[in-house]
């Protein structure tokens, strides 16, 4: 990857040298920070798929956390069933 494509845009924030704005970074950090939760990817409607921390270790379990009740629920017992359940699904 060229060193162009990592730069962030015109008005964004960078940490560690990676852009924050409107990436995973931002979602785990600062005002989006949820405690107890990692988000690691988008569900498209403002909930984010990620995984529950205990004791500062994410669980094998995929959960979603609902961005309209801040609820996190159960998704699938881990990324593989994940993916094959979610991530292999035809359109």
């Amino acid at each position: 990857m060229r060193a162009r494509d990592i730069r962030p845009r015109s008005g964004s924030s960078t940490r560690y040298g990676i852009p924050v704005r409107g990436g995973l970074l931002q979602e785990n950090t600062g005002a989006y920070a949820v405690p107890g939760f990692v988000s690691v990817a988008p569900v498209g409607s403002g909930d984010m798929w990620g995984f529950v921390v205990h004791d500062g270790h994410c669980e094998e379990a995929v959960s979603m956390r609902l961005h309209d009740t801040g609820e996190i629920v159960f998704e699938a017992k881990d990324f593989l069933e994940f993916v094959a359940t979610r991530g292999l699904r035809r359109p």
